[in-house]
């Protein structure tokens, strides 16, 4: 059995959508610096279809609001900027204590898009964050995969075969602040959460989020096959800006994340070539 056997086999539960479409989820984390305006917005919140609100205790005098099922784009945006206006008119504020994940719904996914959007995140990911306010890159709760390679090497612990599900379950918990949170909402319901943009109350800033993790799944889906997934792995070795470039619109210029090759190497082993690069 090859390792994109060994993780299908993994995720039974994981059902497929019909859609191709992406879908995203949004949570919002406000607050208030006057505790009586939390509870009138509590009590005043208005029906904005797929957003509930709940309790966040690691907010002060703060809520979180969160999609109850993901929608494509345009449909999440227009609930979100709905929200967002009813926020912005009850003297919400945010602090370095908010954030906004936003979940990407990958249950349409085979396991070598998975490996694709896994690898390309990793590898341009502070040019990925380059929308992302400065303070939240290395906050403690959405660490980079550049700053915690051991986080790395158990991501690719799913591809590399340690299929004991009780142990992905565990380390998935206790390693979930992570900037791009795998294993725990992937086993749970689906979805990869991207946890690293600031507290927000402006939609355009969400959008250009939003947008950018689009562009990572649109190209992710390209590399559906292990030899497309070969061929991602030396595009990344020999011409790495330029992918970059030709995916997401603009010149990659942060420092790129080698290690994610050699994580890669380091589970396929010597003499791998595109004829047996799942073969191990």
């Amino acid at each position: 059995m090859n390792w994109i056997e060994r993780m299908d086999n993994l995720l039974p539960s994981r059902k497929r959508k019909k859609t191709q479409n992406t879908c995203f989820g949004v949570e919002v984390e406000v607050e208030w610096d006057n505790p009586d305006n939390r509870r009138w917005v509590i009590d005043n919140f208005p029906a904005i279809p797929n957003i509930t609100v709940t309790e966040d205790g690691s907010l002060r005098n703060g809520l979180e609001f969160v999609s109850s099922v993901p929608h494509v784009k345009s449909n999440v945006l227009r609930e979100v900027e709905e929200l967002y206006n009813f926020l912005n008119d009850c003297n919400t504020t945010v602090s370095h204590r908010c954030s906004t994940h936003v979940h990407v719904d990958v249950r349409n996914f085979n396991t070598a898009q998975l490996f694709a959007f896994q690898t390309i995140w990793s590898f341009f990911e502070y040019d990925m964050l380059s929308c992302i306010d400065k303070e939240r890159k290395n906050n403690k709760f959405c660490l980079t995969d550049y700053v915690t390679p051991y986080n790395l090497e158990f991501k690719y612990s799913l591809i590399s075969g340690r299929n004991d599900i009780s142990w992905l379950k565990e380390r998935g918990k206790r390693y979930r602040y992570q900037a791009m949170n795998v294993i725990d909402p992937l086993l749970r319901q689906g979805s990869i959460e991207f946890r690293s943009m600031q507290g927000n109350l402006d939609i355009e800033k969400l959008t250009n989020w939003i947008n950018k993790l689009e562009k990572l799944v649109n190209i992710s889906k390209l590399y559906d096959t292990p030899k497309s997934m070969y061929k991602l792995y030396n595009i990344l070795i020999s011409h790495p800006r330029m992918f970059y470039k030709a995916a997401f619109k603009q010149k990659s210029t942060e420092e790129l994340n080698y290690f994610v090759l050699d994580v890669i190497e380091s589970f396929l082993g010597e003499g791998y070539d595109e004829e047996n690069f799942v073969s191990i």
